[in-house]
């Protein structure tokens, strides 16, 4: 969905997540399993726990992974770290940010990017990263650069508000990205009963 998205039209030959917690990561792999055999699509499998686990062990399971990839082809990184430290309604207001317990868990994904591309050069890597919204901006420009490309431009970023398309709630959420800013577009807008004005404000 996400290659469909950015426009991508090659095939995708494989998919991996991590996730800390079993019982949720069981349910993803066990849905993806049936989506997969549905659709002949790769399965989504689970190959770490705790994201840091992707850069340990000789090989890593990060090593493993985009070794088996194909000749040139594109890595799209997507995921979204705790954002509690992050958001201006936490505890500090947001100032801790990206050094707070929490909010740190970000740095993974630039490093993973690193890594990646320092085992396998001839891949074509993107991100896409997902935030609170009401972060600071001192956080914001952090992440957009922290998430560039070697020698490009910062991160694109998106800011989008899941109501009225997906919640009944106003939550305002930072997309970062690497693609062109025409990649990221409002999500299509869902039927009742999650039309504007349904639920509580």
């Amino acid at each position: 969905e996400l290659l469909t998205h950015v426009r991508a039209t090659q095939a995708l030959v494989a998919s991996s997540f991590a996730e800390h917690n079993k019982a949720l990561a069981d349910s993803v792999q066990a849905y993806w399993d049936r989506r997969a055999r549905l659709t002949n699509a790769p399965p989504h499998r689970r190959i770490a726990a705790d994201v840091w686990d992707l850069l340990r062990g000789d090989p890593s399971p990060l090593d493993v992974f985009v070794c088996a990839l194909p000749a040139t082809c594109l890595l799209l990184i997507a995921g979204g770290s705790p954002c509690g430290q992050l958001s201006t309604v936490g505890y500090h207001k947001g100032q801790q940010g990206l050094c707070g317990h929490e909010s740190y868990l970000f740095f993974v994904l630039p490093a993973v990017a690193w890594c990646a591309k320092r085992i396998r050069p001839d891949l074509t890597i993107h991100m896409v990263v997902e935030n609170a919204g009401s972060m600071l901006p001192l956080h914001l420009n952090a992440i957009r650069s922290a998430l560039a490309n070697e020698d490009g431009p910062p991160a694109e970023v998106c800011t989008l508000d899941p109501c009225p398309q997906c919640s009944h709630i106003p939550r305002k959420r930072h997309f970062f990205g690497t693609m062109p800013p025409a990649a990221c577009r409002p999500p299509p807008k869902r039927a009742p009963p999650w039309e504007p004005g349904w639920g509580p404000r």
